[in-house]
């Protein structure tokens, strides 16, 4: 049957297509990239197409080679079975170091090594099980939240609030100070000044960045910083303190660093968690719903097995 004898009862819906950039035919080149309003602030607007279909691609971007890979296998072999060989080029450890400073997801090799097998702890599926109770309740506040009358709700920012409640008392119990209606603008800032492809950026020079997103990111970096190594200090002079996250990985930077230096740790990791940790899951997490209300189907099978896990 061909296109032209298709009847109404043999025409197949229209498949949903999410809001997105559509992939450039080529390569733009760095200048547009680094020039152009709109791909500067949105990179993904620069991906070409064959980026999304092909396995693997190369590109050399000034006196760097970066690699594109889609298959699955190689993937596992570059961040899992043969990480040593692939080590992030400096120039990116820079990029990331206003945000992560020397944080597990910014560092490599032994100091990667022994960050991750101090954190390992935290994340087993046992520890991971004992604060259930804390999503559970928060994605109740949550949805006690949402206005029942069918109207719009922004859930990017339902979502940034859900996410942060949880990061906050999961690791935190709680006790940062730093609730969402003070958070929420500052790390925006930090993320949309520090997203955007700037010349600066590649030169390592972003701390003298004179744009307006630029120097509102830095001053809301420093206010964040600042608000969470005041929190940290206290939380160290604590002799009862909570057997939470943040505790448990001060007291083993400082069973190996100098006090200083186990402080620093501790913000740059606790900074990292708090900051793009919950950024990046909650964009996720609105992401999901965006598609779930276009979808019926797979809102029906997404309610069956929320009310299956949930014994109901």
């Amino acid at each position: 049957m061909t296109d032209a004898t298709l009847t109404r009862d043999h025409v197949q819906p229209v498949r949903f297509r999410p809001s997105a950039p559509e992939p450039l035919e080529r390569d733009p080149g760095l200048l547009p990239m680094l020039f152009s309003p709109r791909m500067s602030r949105n990179v993904l607007t620069a991906i070409p197409r064959e980026a999304f279909e092909r396995p693997y691609r190369q590109v050399k971007v000034l006196n760097l080679t970066y690699h594109g890979i889609n298959d699955p296998d190689a993937i596992k072999r570059v961040f899992l079975d043969n990480a040593q060989n692939y080590r992030r080029p400096g120039f990116v450890t820079r990029m990331l170091q206003p945000i992560l400073g020397d944080s597990l997801l910014n560092t490599e090799g032994d100091a990667w090594r022994g960050q991750r097998r101090l954190m390992a702890g935290t994340f087993t599926p046992h520890a991971v099980d004992a604060v259930t109770a804390v999503f559970a309740r928060l994605a109740e506040r949550s949805c006690d939240r949402t206005p029942g009358d069918g109207g719009p709700v922004d859930m990017a920012a339902e979502a940034t609030r859900t996410t942060l409640e949880v990061i906050d008392e999961a690791l935190y119990s709680g006790q940062t100070g730093m609730p969402f209606h003070e958070v929420s603008s500052l790390v925006r800032d930090v993320m949309v000044g520090t997203g955007q492809l700037r010349l600066s950026l590649l030169l390592g020079l972003q701390g003298l960045d004179p744009g307006a997103a630029q120097r509102r990111a830095r001053r809301a970096q420093r206010i964040l910083a600042r608000r969470m190594g005041d929190f940290i200090r206290a939380r160290a002079a604590m002799a009862d303190a909570p057997d939470d996250f943040i505790t448990r990985l001060y007291r083993t930077f400082a069973s190996e660093h100098p006090h200083d230096e186990a402080i620093q740790l501790t913000l740059d990791n606790a900074m990292t968690f708090f900051v793009a940790g919950h950024e990046t899951t909650a964009n996720g997490l609105a992401w999901a719903v965006y598609l779930l209300a276009s979808d019926d189907q797979a809102q029906t099978w997404a309610r069956e097995e929320s009310l299956a896990e949930a014994g109901r």
